[in-house]
């Protein structure tokens, strides 16, 4: 046997979530994308722990809750030794889904195979809350009578901890394992995140720009770069899943006394440009109490 110390990152994204460590086990009785796995214990935000692993190859595991660790998970394979192993990672900014861990370095074949198929599984999961009814409306053929819905739907408040954003009676609350709440609408769907300053020394004195790429960097897109419109601040980019759709997300950043915030809205690309005004008065709307 041989010791296995796995340490994650301090990182804003995901920040209040525990992840679940995993080793592939034939004999175990969990199970990641379809892979029997044992568990071998939690990892909180900036924590390092450390599990006693076999001297054969290891396919480690770090995914989310029993639901959501299908889409929210990824992949590390420990070659065969006796040497103990130390591996690192953090939370990439990803709500779709669920903000996932990623090991730090170079993803083997087997970990990227595995990132495809939990975004279109996390899609799988989404498409329902986000677009269902929209979907059951044009099979129904009521698409005219949805539009005419939201045409004159009345204004309503949603609040999160000590933010309030006015939308429209279209959307409602919806709750998924492993994330954030939701609000959403047939159309579009609304996910916010809250980042106390008390919970990370010095963050009272970032910009706005700074947080931001901090938050949206990835792989694809290490050196985000943060736009402007009037008084908002945001980041704006598309997913494409091929045949599955494509969706297109605006981003709001605000920095308030105690806090940085986002807020963002998440649409079908083919209906982001009759959806962009509408985003940018709810948008506007946001206000934030003590």
């Amino acid at each position: 046997m041989r010791t296995l110390t796995l340490t994650r990152r301090k990182s804003f994204i995901g920040s209040l979530g525990r992840y679940f460590i995993y080793i592939k086990d034939p004999q175990g009785s969990e199970f990641i994308c379809g892979t029997a796995c044992t568990k071998l214990g939690a990892l909180k935000n900036g924590e390092t722990v450390s599990f006693e692993i076999p001297d054969g190859e290891c396919s480690v595991y770090v995914g989310a809750g029993s639901v959501s660790r299908d889409f929210n998970c990824d992949l590390a394979i420990v070659p065969a030794g006796s040497e103990n192993v130390a591996l690192t990672g953090v939370s990439r900014f990803n709500p779709v889904s669920g903000n996932p861990f990623r090991f730090d370095g170079e993803p083997s074949e087997q970990a990227q195979q595995l990132r495809k198929q939990s975004q279109k599984r996390a899609w799988n999961f989404l498409i329902p809350i986000l677009i269902g009814s929209a979907i059951a409306g044009l099979v129904a053929g009521v698409a005219a009578g949805t539009a005419a819905a939201k045409k004159h739907a009345a204004p309503k408040d949603f609040t999160v901890q000590n933010m309030t954003i006015t939308l429209n009676e279209n959307f409602s609350v919806e709750q998924m394992e492993g994330s954030e709440e939701w609000i959403a609408s047939d159309h579009v769907g609304v996910y916010t995140v809250r980042d106390a300053f008390a919970e990370y020394e010095g963050l009272e004195d970032w910009t706005l720009r700074e947080y931001a790429a901090t938050c949206f960097a990835d792989e694809e897109d290490p050196h985000p770069v943060l736009l402007t419109d009037g008084n908002l601040r945001y980041y704006a980019y598309d997913v494409d899943l091929g045949d599955e759709g494509s969706y297109s997300y605006t981003a709001y950043v605000f920095k308030t006394q105690d806090a940085f915030w986002l807020v963002q809205f998440v649409t079908e690309t083919s209906e982001a440009s009759r959806y962009a005004s509408d985003i940018r008065a709810w948008a506007q709307s946001v206000v934030f109490g003590n």
